[in-house]
This record gives structure tokens, sequence and C-alpha cells, in this order.
């Protein structure tokens, strides 16, 4: 049964379960240590995210952003501010995984959400990228951070797109998922 998105304001908080479009991530392409002259910069499109880092945070971390913002600071960045990196996984249409050549099993496996790697949300057609989409896949393996001033800066420029949160009923099985296949002991 497909799980209806709740919509999310055009302004606002991120949402823990949040489905967005055209994550961009730019990142220093150098070692961790001081540097004497800028750096080159590496840049990673990622078509669609969910956002996985909890509510409570996301929403301190907006309000003292605000709060900064109406002390005529930069609304961007706060001292005060909770979040500097907001938590997202990449989630990809199902087909993808078919045409990368999974065999029968793991597919039977993951379209019945029992394969820890991955997480099937199938949900009402929202439209991304000009394509009606009503079933996505989430990789756990392809879990990334993105800086949460450039998250929100993006979505005031209409980088980001926002199209729907995952309901709570659905939302505490898969950050349940998620965190367990991080918190696994990994073997060689």
């Amino acid at each position: 049964m497909p799980i209806p998105l709740i919509p999310v304001p055009e302004s606002g908080e991120l949402r823990q379960g949040e489905i967005l479009s055209n994550v961009w991530v730019h990142r220093a392409v150098a070692p961790a240590r001081e540097l004497r002259e800028a750096p080159d910069v590496d840049q990673h499109h990622h078509p669609i995210a969910v956002v996985l880092h909890s509510d409570c945070d996301l929403l301190q971390d907006f309000n003292a952003r605000r709060a900064g913002a109406a002390e005529n600071r930069d609304p961007h960045w706060s001292e005060r501010s909770i979040v500097t990196q907001v938590l997202m996984c990449d989630a990809f249409v199902v087909d993808e995984l078919r045409n990368r050549g999974a065999s029968k099993d793991l597919w039977a496996r993951i379209k019945n959400n029992q394969d820890e790697r991955y997480h099937r949300l199938e949900f009402d057609p929202i439209a991304v990228t000009g394509t009606q989409l009503s079933e996505l896949l989430l990789d756990f393996r392809k879990a990334f951070m993105v800086h949460t001033p450039d998250v929100y800066a993006a979505l005031v420029a209409d980088g980001i797109v926002r199209h729907g949160y995952v309901p709570p009923v659905y939302l505490h099985d898969l950050m349940q998922r998620f965190f367990s296949y991080h918190a696994r002991v990994g073997l060689p």
C-alpha cells in the first residue's frame, strides 16, 4: 500500500524523513591540515536524498538560526546552532538497482524490506526531475553529510526541491533500520 507523503511548507526547518532532490555537495580537496592556498573543490550531485537527522535537533537548529537573523546576524550561521552538518542518504529509482544486476534473491529481499542494506519506500507519486516517482530505494551505504548553512541557502535559492516527508508511523521503521545497519559489528 503506498505511503502518503506529508507536505512540507516552502520555508521552515528540514524534517527527518524529508525527501529532497537536486542536492549538491561541495568539498575542498585537501589534506586535513592548515592550508596555505585555496584548495580545489570537488562537487557531487545527489539527485534524490532523504534527510535522516533527528527532528528535534533540526528544529532547535532552525530556531537558533532564525533568532540569529532577527538579531541582524547572518541567518545561515549562529553560535547557538546545533546541527553543523545534516545527515542524508541517497535514494534511487528502483529500476537503477535492477539495471546494476541485482540477483533475483537479492531483489526479492529488497522488495520486502528484508535486506539490511536497503530500504524500499512506496508512496503516492511525486514529481522529481520531471518524472513521476512512486517508489524509491535507499542504500544505507550511501549516507552523506551536508553543511547545514549550505542546505538552507540552496533551499532559499530554489536549488534544492522539497517533496514531502515520510509519516512518523513509517519513519520509525526507516530510522531503526538505518541505524541498525550502521551499528552492526563489521566483519572482514
